[in-house]
């Protein structure tokens, strides 16, 4: 059986990918280009992966993920499709039967990449990140509540790095925020996915007819940080460690509600750096 291994790279963080068959191996390839990196010997993998899809493929709609942590080890239910991530071993495999095996891949490497940033101090964010010239906005909030449309409006004003999750990772004084090739599945414009910067303010979403800042307690600021990390906040091993990272990125970068309309006049309020009590410009 045909298979291809080459190193994706996201943030820093080097995985030795292996698929098998050759197709599966040729549409990832296309679909991760960006983060695909040459093997490097003074470089090694930080974790090595394997996808395999099986010959026999069982017709899906719709994927649902389930995640199980045992230990130092995350099992996948995925429809169709199984996989374990190990951090023991420092290897993960997931074996798909379904006829949506790229779609899967994606799941997989989402989950993958969640563990791995925590384990580098870092926090992988369920939220839409963008950046202009003061640095990268985050806005986090549930499903519906804007992340797509915020990222959508600020066009203008910066460039987004992902509407859906964004890797944070600390470094120095500052927390770096980098763009992922997880998007929504539907977004196609994806040019700004392999930058990075550092972040400036993180916003919870409110739609609303006004357009202003409302300060967040810091209990409600950690909360927020804290449900919008998926996979390790399902983990009740690591929730007081991730607790305790929330709460350190909720000290050093301004948590606020953004209440905004469907326009762009909220940016009147996230410049200069980190928003501010009042709205700049006329």
């Amino acid at each position: 059986m045909t298979n291809f291994t080459e190193i994706f790279e996201l943030a820093g963080i080097r995985v030795q990918l292996t698929c098998q068959p050759e197709a599966l191996a040729a549409a990832v390839q296309t679909r991760y280009q960006p983060f695909m990196a040459a093997a490097d010997p003074e470089q090694p993998a930080d974790f090595s992966a394997r996808a395999i899809l099986t010959g026999q493929q069982a017709s899906v709609t719709e994927l649902d993920l389930r995640i199980h942590a045992v230990g130092p080890e995350y099992h996948l239910d995925l429809s169709g499709a199984t996989g374990v991530i190990s951090l023991a071993k420092r290897c993960a495999e997931l074996t798909v039967n379904n006829t949506t095996p790229l779609a899967s891949i994606e799941y997989f490497l989402r989950a993958l990449f969640a563990v791995l940033v925590f384990e580098c101090d870092g926090v992988m964010l369920h939220c839409a990140g963008v950046r202009a010239d003061s640095g990268v906005h985050l806005f986090v909030g549930h499903s519906g509540s804007g992340k797509s449309t915020a990222s959508a409006l600020s066009s203008n004003h910066a460039t987004t790095l992902n509407d859906d999750l964004v890797i944070l990772l600390p470094e120095a004084n500052h927390w770096i925020a980098y763009g992922t090739p997880f998007w929504n599945f539907a977004t196609l414009h994806r040019a700004g996915q392999t930058l990075h910067g550092p972040v400036v303010g993180v916003y919870k979403l409110v739609k609303d007819s006004e357009v202003y800042l409302e300060p967040m307690s810091p209990a409600a600021a950690v909360a927020e940080l804290f449900t919008n990390s998926p996979v390790v906040n399902a983990d009740a091993a690591r929730a007081s460690g991730l607790l305790a990272r929330c709460q350190k990125l909720a000290l050093a970068i301004p948590v606020q509600k953004l209440h905004f309309r469907k326009d762009d006049s909220f940016w009147a309020w996230l410049e200069p750096v980190g928003g501010s009590n009042e709205p700049q410009g006329g």
